[in-house]
């Protein structure tokens, strides 16, 4: 899994900071289609709000978040994370979590 970390640039109208992680694995994009009509199914980014995120889709991410909606699946997680809730997501962002992560939910991401 690589993760990157305060992706931001600089200057005024700088875009808030995040960590986002990404699985290792390659997707076979054979099988996608190349139309701009919407989502690719399979293709899915998970932004994390259970942790009292500093950043949402609402908030902070609203432009990306529109942006990415157009070949992505975009959801928003508010509950724990497990590995069931992770099954399928390409790309999972933290925008600045504020409370603590449980020993369970590490696991999951370790998983992940």
């Amino acid at each position: 899994m690589s993760v990157l970390t305060q992706v931001a640039p600089t200057g005024e109208g700088a875009y808030p900071m995040a960590t986002v992680q990404q699985r290792d694995t390659q997707p076979d994009h054979s099988t996608y289609s190349t139309s701009t009509s919407g989502p690719v199914p399979g293709k899915a980014i998970l932004f994390d709000t259970s942790k009292r995120e500093l950043f949402t889709p609402a908030t902070g991410f609203k432009t990306l978040t529109n942006r990415l909606k157009v070949h992505w699946s975009v959801g928003v997680q508010q509950h724990e994370l497990t590995q069931e809730r992770l099954q399928g997501v390409e790309v999972l962002v933290f925008g600045g979590p504020r409370d603590k992560f449980s020993s369970a939910e590490f696991d999951a991401l370790r998983q992940y």
